[in-house]
């Protein structure tokens, strides 16, 4: 059994359109500007890339419906009051924490 692996290796190194292709191979999977090296890199950087796209893509979806919410002028002022602390002329704000 070994021995027919041998031979049948043998045989293909003698064989100089194996030895080329083999060469050929070798020289693309390894050497050539886009090397497997770099196409696992590339992909990883698109995953990464599509992941980001996905989540700004929901931040958006949430920054419009935040917008739709602050088109009227009571939630405006909710808002105001809220995160700026601000506060009509006739009132006195007392922050809690």
């Amino acid at each position: 059994m070994k021995n027919d692996i041998r031979k049948s290796f043998a045989t293909l190194l003698k064989n100089k359109y194996a030895i080329a292709v083999l060469v050929f191979v070798v020289w693309l999977a390894f050497f050539d500007s886009d090397d497997i090296f770099s196409r696992m890199e590339l992909e990883r950087s698109v995953a990464s890339l599509t992941e980001q796209c996905d989540r700004l893509s929901k931040e958006i979806d949430e920054d419009y419906r935040k917008m739709e919410e602050l088109s009227s002028v009571e939630t405006l002022e909710k808002f105001a009051r809220e995160e700026y602390y601000m506060k009509a002329a006739d009132e006195v704000v007392f922050i809690v924490k």
